[in-house]
């Protein structure tokens, strides 16, 4: 009653539409409307016929799970409505709260939340102001002024907004360009990351050579490794993922969620291993440029037959890592593999947020971002616009839903993340490994090699050619090896996976000792899924950044 419907009306006639947020069933909350203006509801005259009439005129009507007549009735409709909010308007006395739900606690949480409130003091309703977060009491004197810009950061894009630079502009429009991509090239990584991962022993480890390697990659130029509809592709996968759940939960996932995760999450793949094939090239080329440069060298003092070659062999290998490094820096293969990503997982990650009402960690915009927030860049308006877009989730929070939303949470997304955090930190392990070996046993060879030198010198020219060259090459070959992998992140990436598998098998076990569940429950332990996959997501990112594609 009251500012509620005032609002609810006022919007109706301005052409805006309505969505009813009840407390629990509309029968049993109609209830409170009895028309009595005295203790316990204090309910206006026609306060039920009025609640009809709007109810009828909402264009959606979603039923949360508050238990009436508990002090807490209310909490899950509050939280629905701040969770689902780019702005609360707040018409406030001051005075303080009546318990969860009630306006000091959904201010509260809009505050944590950084979402911008718009004040109105009942007694002096022509002077609302946008409330400053810094000092939640000030900012009266400047009223509303301040809000059309608030506004535009949220909605617009950012360079428009003037929150990033016209270049923030162009990598948004080229997603918006984007096409289904076969993926022939950019096989280099797996191929070679697949044949040293498959390496057991000691023996194996150091004396396979990585030549072998590249007929794989070579064989896959010629191999389709992505599907041509991105999105239909996705809705295949999602309905054989989320099997479990019940149709109507999976229908709506599955119809607007999985067709955006599948483009975002094909394209990071394909950008991924253009970039990470681009640097395997390019490092597998630098020892061999140093190699011919010694070879041409030692051809040119010994008068061989044709020495003039090493030269344009090292002249085509230093072209080729420069044609590398620049096409890569020119298609952006590096910054379009991190924005994908970004966007892939946020989007998986609605999954599970979105049927229990949440928008998720990256779906507000502080006031003063800083400089590198994400949330500032066109990622991070392209999730604001989704999450909006999508709108509530759920029209009726039954215990039948929670079940639901809790397989998805807990079997079927901290599961199976955990699985794959495992095998990732289990794989990349041994990949470091593997490295360090090879990279021991070059530098090995070439520091007995040069004891030869040193203790031999002269003999055969033959000889000590032959023995220069390798003297060149191991440790080039090594320290080579040793940068792709630094490049890769194994050992980093490793570890990051082994504490997000910990942290999710501790949410894992906290989902279990709910006794209840709901959307209070249930919520702040999603919400920490979330965060938890995110951290790991925002360190990948933040080491990803400072490993673009470059010349070695």
């Amino acid at each position: 009653e009251g500012a509620d419907r005032i609002v609810a009306n006022a919007g109706l006639d301005a052409g805006y539409r309505l969505s009813a947020v009840l407390p629990f069933e509309a029968g049993r909350y109609s209830k409170d409307f009895d028309g009595r203006w005295q203790d316990p509801m204090w309910s206006r005259p026609h306060a039920l016929a009025d609640f009809e009439r709007l109810l009828g005129r909402a264009s959606t009507t979603v039923v949360t799970d508050g238990k009436p007549d508990r002090f807490n009735a209310y909490e899950a409709l509050g939280h629905s409505v701040v969770n689902h909010a780019d702005i609360l308007i707040a018409i406030w006395d001051g005075e303080s709260g009546r318990g969860p739900g009630g306006t000091v606690d959904l201010l509260t949480v809009a505050r944590r939340d950084e979402i911008p409130i718009v004040r109105i003091d009942p007694t002096h309703p022509e002077a609302a102001w946008l409330e400053d977060l810094r000092d939640p009491d000030q900012g009266a004197e400047k009223g509303v002024t301040r809000l059309e810009r608030r506004i535009g950061n949220l909605v617009l894009p950012p360079e428009a907004a003037g929150l990033a630079s016209a270049a923030a502009g162009k990598a948004r429009l080229a997603f918006f360009d984007e096409r289904a991509r076969a993926g022939h090239l950019g096989t280099a990584y797996r191929a070679l990351t697949s044949y040293l991962g498959g390496l057991k022993g000691y023996l194996r480890s150091v004396f396979s050579p990585t030549l072998l390697a590249w007929p794989g990659a070579a064989a896959n130029l010629f191999v389709r490794r992505h599907p041509s509809d991105y999105a239909a592709a996705s809705v295949a996968e999602w309905q054989g993922r989320l099997a479990a759940l019940d149709p109507e939960l999976r229908g709506r996932l599955i119809e607007r969620v999985a067709p955006i995760h599948g483009w975002f999450d094909q394209l990071a793949t394909y950008y991924a291993d253009r970039h990470r094939s681009g640097f395997t090239c390019v490092f597998s080329l630098a020892w061999m440029a140093a190699v011919a440069a010694v070879v041409g060298l030692i051809a040119e003092v010994e008068h061989w037959d044709m020495a003039w070659l090493w030269g344009w062999i090292e002249l085509a290998v230093i072209g080729a890592i420069l044609g590398l490094t620049l096409w890569g820096k020119y298609r952006r293969f590096h910054e379009r593999w991190i924005d994908y990503r970004l966007l892939a997982e946020q989007v998986r990650h609605l999954v599970f947020l979105w049927p229990l009402g949440i928008a998720g960690p990256n779906a507000r915009l502080s006031a003063n971002p800083w400089s590198n927030d994400p949330r500032v860049r066109w990622t991070g308006w392209y999730y604001r616009a989704l999450v909006r877009q999508l709108g509530f989730g759920a029209t009726a929070v039954s215990a039948q839903h929670l079940a639901a939303c809790r397989v998805l949470l807990r079997d079927l997304e901290i599961q199976d993340q955990r699985r794959y955090h495992d095998g990732n930190a289990e794989r990349l392990e041994h990949l470091a490994h593997v490295v360090h070996r090879r990279t021991e046993a070059l530098f090995g060879a070439a520091l007995v090699i040069a004891l030869f030198h040193v203790l031999h010198p002269g003999g055969d020219p033959q000889i000590a050619a032959g023995l220069t060259v390798l003297s060149v090459f191991l440790p080039a070959r090594a320290a080579a090896l040793h940068g792709w992998a630094g490049h890769a992140d194994f050992h980093a990436a490793a570890i990051r996976s082994r504490e997000t598998e910990l942290r999710l098998e501790q949410l894992e076990r906290s989902i279990d000792r709910v006794l209840e569940v709901s959307t209070e429950t249930l919520g702040p332990l999603a919400l920490a899924s979330a965060r938890t996959m995110e951290s790991e997501l925002g360190s990948w990112r933040a080491t990803s950044q400072s490993r673009p594609l470059e010349r070695v």
